[in-house]
């Protein structure tokens, strides 16, 4: 056999399709593996988190906690429960250590194994190379530049390969089911993110559009009763364990229902669908008011909104009438989507790009539909593998600029010049780099931006108590105080003050106060001490 035949072949081969998916996958986003840094909200989730710095004993408060509230305590502004997600975490640290060259490889193995799985959902529906090139294109999206990079991505991508597992294990077009497995499955990623919940829509609808006979439903209701009693479950678990259930921090889109339909649908094309497509426009921080509310007024507001209600109308119509699968696509990524909207509650803070991790699935489909269906005309096989290629380029680029916390949050004051918070974290890292004149800058443009940014004061309050001009320190800590009276690490801060200017029973209170808002800061423990100390002094 000729060498050109024997490469031919290899490359129609499925084991050229593995190994080019795993490599893509891995290169893609290549550079977290040399993140050398906890930043944004890896650092309070995953570095500093007190419940993962305990030792097995406290493995049980994942379970007993919510995500942030293990941190933030009871005030967290986001109630979310992820106990499968922190429970990763936990076993890397007490495995591993806090080896974040480990923890980014993880979360790129996951990466890679949300496209197996997705390429062997679509081969039964669609065939081998609409799976194959939908399930590369899908690895190497830039918008999951968020979900991959960061390691609190995780929570799409554990929720992501556990949402598909299940489909697969349920999958009504699968020749033997495997019930069981498809419930733990959907279990556990319900455990790892609020919106998993959205599955079982999906999946009675993917049911929908693939049994051809309506008594063939008859067979599915067990699946369909076994999902609803577990989601009852867990929302009623939810109540149990959070201390508000259904909080999903501040909403973005504020005014009337109208006005926030309008620029829900101003931001879902900006900021969703064309860097979804592009590779461009990414960005880490949507922080207010880089879009403002749309005005009643506007044309674009209205022409936004026109075409994703036409949209969403058309595909309801031929999903119903017609069992259209390209209608099941077209809605697949809004059931995802919907419970970070704020339109019906708030579970999660609005804008990430990284909740489009599992919703973008949808576009892979459609071009992978589409170039299979078209697969013999000249140019389309060449179109395919130049978009994987520009999207797989994009990502590695971009990538680049996250590997150290000051990249990462230039970036987002960039693409976000007017966030208050991505210009006060730019100006943290500078401070701890030493460099406090450039540090400074940055926090004043904070300020500027948002007088009322709580933590830009409290870190001026640091950073002057670090200088022992302990009157200017108290002034910052009244600010902080007045912003957020429930910051158990501004109250432990004016306790230390108190306490080295001899004013013992005010530092008390304010020890106490912090603990008792946050009793899991680490700095409480310490609080504890200063409180038994300045009691035995007495």
């Amino acid at each position: 056999m000729k060498m050109e035949e024997k490469i031919r072949r290899f490359i129609g081969s499925d084991n050229f399709f593995w190994t080019l998916l795993f490599l893509l996958s891995f290169s893609a986003f290549l550079p977290s593996l040399a993140t050398k840094d906890f930043f944004y909200d890896d650092q309070p989730l995953v570095g500093h988190n007190p419940v993962l710095n305990g030792g097995w004993s406290s493995f049980s408060q994942l379970f007993e906690t919510g995500y942030w509230e293990a941190v933030k305590g009871r005030t967290a502004s986001v109630s979310e429960y992820r106990p499968f997600l922190m429970a990763t975490f936990f076993l890397e640290e007490h495995s591993f250590g806090k080896n974040l060259m480990e923890m980014h490889a993880l979360n790129l193995g996951l990466n890679f194994l949300a496209g197996v799985l997705l390429f062997i959902l679509l081969r039964r529906r669609y065939g081998a190379l609409a799976a194959k090139i939908a399930s590369l294109l899908f690895v190497v999206f830039t918008v999951h530049l968020e979900s991959v990079f960061l390691l609190v991505g995780r929570s799409e991508l554990l929720s992501a390969v556990f949402v598909l597992a299940s489909w697969l294990c349920l999958d009504s077009l699968a020749q033997k089911k495997h019930i069981f497995w498809g419930i733990f499955f959907y279990v556990s990623a319900l455990l790892t993110k609020e919106s998993s919940i959205m599955f079982m829509p999906v999946l009675f609808l993917d049911d929908w559009v693939s049994l051809q006979r309506i008594s063939d439903f008859k067979f599915r209701k067990i699946i369909y009763v076994f999902l609803s009693l577990l989601s009852s479950a867990y929302l009623g678990l939810r109540f149990l364990i959070l201390s508000r259930p259904f909080h999903g921090g501040n909403p973005y889109f504020t005014g009337f229902f109208l006005v926030k339909l309008l620029t829900l649908s101003v931001f879902f094309w900006k900021r969703y669908a064309w860097p979804g497509v592009s590779a461009l426009g990414i960005c880490s921080d949507f922080s207010k008011p880089l879009i403002p509310n749309a005005s009643l007024v506007s044309w674009t507001a209205w022409g936004a909104f026109g075409a994703l209600v036409l949209g969403l109308g058309a595909s309801f119509y031929f999903l119903a009438a017609r069992r259209s699968r390209g209608a099941f696509w077209i809605l697949f990524p809004f059931w995802f989507l919907l419970p970070t909207s704020h339109l019906i509650i708030a579970l999660d803070t609005i804008g990430a790009q990284r909740f489009l991790y599992l919703p973008s699935a949808a576009l892979a489909v459609g071009f992978g539909f589409w170039v299979s269906r078209y697969s013999q005309k000249a140019g389309v096989r060449l179109l395919a593998a130049s978009l994987i290629l520009w999207q797989a380029t994009q990502s590695f680029s971009q990538s680049l600029n996250w590997t150290t916390p000051i990249g990462f949050y230039s970036a987002a004051a960039q693409c976000n010049p007017v966030s208050a918070a991505a210009q006060y974290s730019l100006g943290v890292r500078f401070f701890e780099k030493g460099l406090d004149a450039q540090g400074l800058v940055y926090m004043r443009r904070a300020i500027t931006l948002n007088p009322r940014y709580g933590d830009i004061w409290y870190d001026l309050a640091r950073l002057n108590f670090d200088k022992k001009d302990f009157p200017r320190a108290q002034l910052f800590i009244n600010k902080a105080l007045r912003l957020n009276p429930n910051d158990s690490d501004t109250h432990i801060l004016a306790g230390e003050i108190a306490m080295l200017e001899g004013q013992k029973k005010k530092a008390v209170l304010e020890f106490k106060r912090a603990v008792s808002l946050n009793p899991r800061n680490p700095l409480s423990s310490q609080a504890l001490k200063w409180i038994a100390e300045l009691k035995s002094k007495n």
